[in-house]
């Protein structure tokens, strides 16, 4: 996994991959979801802090850190909807200083104090958050289309005024 494979909430499926193989041949750690996979190193980190949930087995380059073998006491999924509306306040008291591209200091990741209720309610937390962000997977889904017809018709416009064909 690097940065590039990390633009949604889950990740299924990355777009290079390693053999057993490659992985034993070489510095590269084999981790086993779920985990949350974080981009500690990019430019990305000057507006967003990406992070997606990983399940199955997956390596991740040096761009990308890994929190993984989660206590049962915390709800994987409930950790990242708890860090998405936090990021700002996470990249800016978690920025490495003094380098040449931005970078989040894993440790004080690590180190940055979420609250957590019971895992009971991390649950229904998760599953109520679910349940509505599926509504609106569904409702961006029924807009998409038209929206491709409408950007078609915008550069089919274009290309006939500036064809001569536009009356």
């Amino acid at each position: 996994m690097t940065p590039k494979d990390v633009k949604s909430w889950i990740l299924s499926d990355t777009q290079d991959h390693v053999t057993p193989m490659g992985i034993s041949g070489s510095t590269a750690n084999l981790y086993i979801g779920p985990a949350i996979a974080f981009v500690v190193r990019s430019g990305i980190l000057r507006r967003t802090l990406p992070a997606t949930i990983v399940e199955g087995s997956f390596t991740a380059n040096q761009d990308m850190k890994i929190l993984h073998n989660i206590s049962e006491d915390f709800d994987v999924r409930f950790i990242h909807h708890l860090v998405r509306p936090k990021e700002v306040g996470i990249r800016s008291s978690c920025a490495k200083t003094g380098t040449t591209v931005e970078s989040i200091d894993f440790q004080k990741l690590l180190e940055f104090e979420l609250r957590l209720p019971l895992i009971s309610e991390q649950k229904e937390i998760v599953r109520l958050v679910d349940s509505k962000l599926e509504s609106l997977n569904q409702a961006e889904t029924l807009v998409q289309k038209p929206l491709a017809t409408l950007n078609a018709l915008r550069d089919s416009l274009v290309s006939a005024a500036l064809s001569g064909r536009l009356t």
